[in-house]
């Protein structure tokens, strides 16, 4: 539709729209009903990359032939494979808000560019958020517990 629009209208008409373009997360197992968004692009080829990353992660969590991720994940994951997905969802989102700056794009004028800080506010940030739906986890995990020990005796 944004290609049509494009060809239709002219990508001179489009860019006098500065449309802007952000993807709203979510990651509820770790971070409670929060909304995670990532930062605004003008570049729809910029957005959709972020999003075909965030969609390959929300696949390896929908059941197949769901549509979107059901609740209680650890009726189909372990925990650790909840934590390695968290790990990599938590990476990528770091790098949709911070983007790709290399050590060569931080020391370019002997100079940070305040992508290590950004950085360490994001980290910051998600794991206070972490820590803030800790209790919901720790229910999880004991039903979790529950079942198998159930699992076990029969």
């Amino acid at each position: 539709a944004y290609r049509q629009l494009i060809e239709e209208a002219g990508a001179a008409a489009v860019n006098d729209l500065a449309l802007r373009f952000v993807l709203a997360l979510s990651c509820k197992y770790w971070v409670g009903r929060r909304t995670l968004y990532t930062r605004h692009t003008n570049s729809i080829e910029e957005m959709l990359d972020t999003w075909r990353r965030f969609a390959g992660l929300q696949r390896e969590l929908i059941q197949p032939g769901a549509d979107s991720v059901a609740p209680l994940l650890l009726n189909r994951f372990t925990p650790a494979q909840l934590e390695s997905h968290w790990f990599r969802f938590k990476e990528a989102y770091i790098h949709a808000v911070c983007g790709e700056v290399t050590e060569k794009d931080n020391s370019q004028h002997g100079k940070d560019t305040g992508h290590g800080v950004l950085r360490a506010a994001i980290v910051s940030r998600l794991d206070a958020m972490v820590d803030a739906n800790e209790r919901h986890r720790e229910r999880m995990m004991e039903i979790w517990n529950l079942r198998r020990m159930c699992e076990e005796e029969i």
